[in-house]
């Protein structure tokens, strides 16, 4: 049985819009990559297109009990130290305070990069990040193009194989993207 295409509705996941909201505080020169960690959610990406863009990183990884997540991280620790990334892994403990800590790095980051490597199905991160009015670059990967509109509240880049030298580019015009805007689009399609 076919559902006529009129009877069909995406439901997309909210924020708390009175929480993440734009900061006071001034944005620092650094992207800000953000996710619950796997070998899928393209760190490695993201790395390599901060060092092209010579921007700082900073990884933010939640800081719990879950063993996985410490064997990620201290992989990627090695990595950034022997491929010389300018990054930085910050560890949020996943604690009562872990979403005010998440909220301020989002709020004085220039931007968001998340680069999957495999089909995202929404990214409550990168809705998070926009609510606080930091503009998003991603891939074409998933529904994160239904989140992002490129060039109105961050950068959709092709997942290929150049994607790290176009989210570079990208971020190279990322001042052009106003707080303002990325605020109030999160806040008309997926506020709770």
């Amino acid at each position: 049985s076919k559902i006529p295409q009129e009877e069909v509705y995406i439901i997309y996941y909210g924020t708390d819009i009175h929480f993440y909201t734009p900061g006071n505080a001034p944005r620092e020169d650094y992207v800000v990559w953000l996710a619950n960690p796997s070998l899928f959610k393209g760190l490695g990406n993201t790395l390599k297109a901060c060092k092209i863009a010579g921007v700082h990183l900073k990884v933010i990884f939640p800081h719990g009990s879950n063993p996985d997540h410490a064997k990620l991280a201290a992989q990627y620790t090695e990595i950034i130290q022997n491929e010389k990334y300018d990054a930085e892994i910050v560890y949020i403990p996943l604690d009562s305070h872990y979403h005010e800590v998440k909220r301020e790095l989002l709020r004085r980051a220039k931007c968001m990069m998340f680069l999957p490597d495999s089909h995202e199905p929404f990214g409550l991160c990168v809705v998070e990040s926009l609510a606080c009015g930091t503009p998003v670059i991603v891939n074409r990967m998933g529904g994160l193009p239904e989140i992002v509109k490129s060039e109105v509240n961050g950068y959709v880049v092709e997942a290929d194989e150049r994607v790290a030298e176009s989210a570079a580019e990208a971020y190279s015009k990322i001042d052009k993207i106003h707080t303002e805007v990325c605020r109030e689009d999160v806040v008309a399609r997926f506020s709770m």
